[in-house]
């Protein structure tokens, strides 16, 4: 686990910070976690990462998701990119997949590879039986 100081993380937050309103205080208190100031080490390819999920197994969904259509979530911002997605937006899928990008972000912060990590997949919340 590298560290990153906090001079040069608030140098790379400058951005963060304007885009999120921060005052200096509040930009401050973020980068008091080296966690936050480890991501803002890897920011760069984090705006690149995408979560790609793929339905593998859909029966009698409601929503209509079915074997082969894909959510993809973009790593930072953490956003849904509907535009990208050709699954049905149900939030009952989402909310799984959504919790992958604190593992994403956890290895990513790391320097290691993001599809090494130990969930692979995830289920949706609407098991119909």
């Amino acid at each position: 686990m590298t560290d990153v100081d906090i001079e040069t993380a608030r140098e790379a937050a400058q951005g963060l910070k304007q885009l999120m309103g921060m005052s200096d205080a509040e930009l401050d208190e973020h980068l008091s976690y080296s966690f936050n100031r480890r991501l803002l080490a890897h920011q760069e390819e984090m705006t690149q990462a995408k979560i790609i999920a793929e339905v593998t197994e859909a029966t009698h969904c409601l929503a209509g998701c079915k074997v082969g259509q894909k959510l993809v979530i973009q790593a930072l911002p953490a956003m849904l990119l509907a535009e990208e997605s050709d699954c049905p937006l149900c939030i009952k899928a989402i909310g799984p997949v959504a919790e992958l990008v604190m593992q994403l972000w956890d290895r990513m912060s790391e320097g290691l590879d993001p599809n090494d990590g130990p969930t692979q997949f995830a289920s949706c919340l609407d098991q119909v039986i």
